[in-house]
This record gives structure tokens, sequence and C-alpha cells, in this order.
């Protein structure tokens, strides 16, 4: 049986890479137990570029945690090498950071004690990421994670509205159709008027999706001494329906054919 590989970029900047290795597993085996699919970590920057021309990649991944050190060690030979990826194909999920790096601007707590603003080469997405959407992050810190609620706007997509984790995520700037017809928004955030959450679209052949949520994040991979009761009981409650969002992610990226 030939396998198909899914990467995750695990270098510098990255958080809780064992977390989203452990809830994609999951993910991957609910879907289908006899899936073709092998997931590997990808420790530095410079082993990107090897790991994609490959040709056996189905998924890359560039998870939460901090944009500015994406900045200093995904240059541009690599940021060019994930593009050609894309283009003739493959698939790539940005989360949260991940996100932030694949606008073409990330504008993070602007003006606020945490900022980070400046121009994104890998621009995936023509239009800036802003954030974050909700107060209260603190970096290394559960403290100021929410469930987020979420409204779905694509007709195909079957989802309900649900909640999905947030942590000092934000929200893609200006009108989506005005700025890159080939993109669409999956979700909004409900109690947030027009913020959009997570986008989905084409480059060439490809696929992108860009998600300032976490689906991955579910409870059951998580210490429940880093939360409060209340967090911890709300991250309980409203896992079914974030599930129901992570498998309907994963399933619009890869094919399980």
């Amino acid at each position: 049986m030939h396998l198909k590989r899914i990467l995750i970029y695990t270098g510098p900047g990255t958080e809780k890479t064992n977390i989203l290795h452990r809830s994609l597993t999951h993910v991957l085996d609910t879907i289908n137990p006899h899936h073709k699919f092998h997931v590997d970590l990808i420790e530095e920057a410079s082993s990107i570029s090897p790991a994609l021309k490959r040709g056996d990649t189905e998924l890359f991944i560039l998870p939460g945690g901090r944009d500015l050190p994406y900045v200093e060690h995904i240059k541009t030979d690599v940021i060019r090498n994930i593009k050609d990826y894309i283009h003739t194909g493959g698939s790539y999920l940005g989360i949260c950071a991940g996100a932030y790096f694949s606008c073409q601007e990330c504008i993070f707590d602007k003006n606020g004690p945490l900022e980070v603003v400046g121009p994104r080469e890998m621009a995936l997405f023509s239009a800036g990421g802003v954030g974050p959407v909700y107060p209260g992050f603190k970096y290394n810190s559960a403290k100021g994670s929410i469930m987020a609620p979420l409204e779905f706007h694509s007709k195909s997509n079957n989802l309900a509205s649900c909640f999905a984790y947030f942590n000092g995520g934000g929200a893609f700037q200006a009108n989506i159709e005005d700025t890159d017809p080939n993109y669409e928004i999956i979700s909004s955030y409900k109690d947030l008027k027009n913020k959009a959450a997570i986008v989905y679209g084409s480059k060439g052949l490809g696929k992108v999706l860009l998600s300032f949520v976490h689906p991955e994040m579910s409870y059951k991979f998580l210490d429940k001494e880093n939360y409060t009761e209340l967090q911890w009981n709300d991250m309980v409650a409203k896992d079914d329906g974030q599930f129901q969002l992570w498998k309907w992610i994963i399933n619009k990226l890869v094919s399980f054919d």
C-alpha cells in the first residue's frame, strides 16, 4: 500500500504541535480507519522544500504559534517552493499564526504592547490578517482562550453553526470577493460583524484553507490544569460541533480515495 504524506511544520515559532499531531491522527482514523496517510513532522525550515519535492505530499500544515519566527526562518526560497507545491496540486492549511503568516500582511495588536505589523512574503491571500479579535490574549497561556461562536457561509459545506477554540486569532481584512475572487468565506465569528474566521480557495491546481480558530484543539488532547473550570466545561460541551468542523476541513483538503 502506497502511503501519502501529510507534513506538519514543527520548527521555530510553532506551539502545541504534539496536540495537532494527535488530533490529526484521530480525525484521519475517524474518517477512514484504513486511510493511506502518514503524518511527518518537519523540524527545520530547510527541510520543507525537499520534503515537498518528493511528490507524495497531500497536505502541508503551518500550525499556530508565533508569526515572527516564521518570518525569520521560512525564507524566500522555501516560500517559493511551498507556492510551487500548491500550484501543482498540493493542499495547504494555515492555522492561527500560520494564517497570519499566509496573508498579504500581518496586523497583530496594532498600537498595543504585543504589536507585530508588516507585509508577509507568503501572501497566499491578498489581504491582511488582523487580530486578536477577542481580548485577553497572552503568550504561553490559555487564560485568554475561548470557544468562539462561528457561523458558516458556504452553501456546499453542510455545517451547522458551532464553536471553535480561539486564542489570539484574527480576521481576514477587506471584502473577500473584491480582494481575491479565488477565495470564499467558510465561516465568520457569529458575534462580530463581518469578521471572517476561515477562508478557503484555490491557487493553480492546489487548495488553500486559512483558519484563525483552532479546530484541532479538542479538550481530549489538552491538560485540564491549564484551564479554569468554566473554560474546560465549555470546551467539553462544544467539542462535538468543533470536531465536525475539523473533519470537514480535512475532508476538504485531502482525498481518501
